[in-house]
């Protein structure tokens, strides 16, 4: 049987069935089946590097438990509160970072999606011709801070603040988050390589969106 004809097969034995690929995949080739007790956000996360932080689930952290924290790199503290934001229900998004002469980056600071309002020049237009865009931002506070240590060689927490101005989104919609809309390499390229076998891009995407086990988990 070719690969189409396999892909084809998988996905309507999955759609007949009402199971993902993976399911399918346990029955044909004895693989370990997934915790039925982890959420599909908490999936994610794992898919992404991590749902907990030093053997605490994310829904349970307080700021004792991350501030002073070290990470090895910016991209694992970037990593870390990405996954902390989706499991919580908000966005991530950069706000502040300081370089030195060397070019080498010193502090970060990431923001919850809705910190901050928008600046009133952007709403006072005398000869606006279309309707401005419903305010998104909603002054929030929430943020991790990062500072480099020339003495560890690693980035320190200097800020974790954790309540927000607004209503946190439930699981089941966080992948709609702009921040959290993402596809890893690995399905990227499985994807170039089933249309370079001829497989329309619709029938790839399905194809991962059931392997994954829905839209929540395939970063789409």
């Amino acid at each position: 049987m070719g690969m189409i004809e396999q892909v084809d097969s998988l996905m309507d034995r999955a759609m007949n069935d009402r199971a993902s690929i993976d399911d399918l995949l346990v029955n044909d080739e004895g693989l370990m089946p997934m915790d039925a007790e982890c959420t599909r956000t908490e999936v994610n996360c794992e898919n992404r590097g991590r749902s907990d932080f030093k053997g605490k689930r994310f829904q349970d952290l307080t700021v004792d438990d991350v501030l002073g924290s070290e990470f090895a790199t910016i991209e694992e503290a970037e990593n870390f509160y990405t996954s902390y934001a989706m499991v919580t229900g908000f966005g991530v998004r950069k706000h502040r970072v300081t370089v030195s002469v060397f070019g080498h980056r010193t502090r970060q600071r990431w923001v919850c999606s809705k910190e901050g309002m928008r600046e009133a020049k952007w709403l006072n237009f005398d000869n606006r011709v279309r309707t401005a865009k419903k305010e998104t931002r909603e002054n929030c506070n929430a943020a991790l801070c990062v500072h480099f240590s020339s003495t560890t060689g690693a980035y320190n927490v200097t800020e974790f603040s954790i309540p927000h101005s607004h209503g946190l989104v439930p699981p089941q919609q966080v992948h709609f988050i702009r921040s959290h809309r993402e596809v890893n390499e690995a399905d990227l390229e499985q994807v170039m390589a089933m249309r370079r076998a001829s497989i329309p891009t619709s029938r790839a995407y399905s194809y991962i969106i059931n392997k994954m086990g829905g839209y929540q988990l395939g970063g789409l």
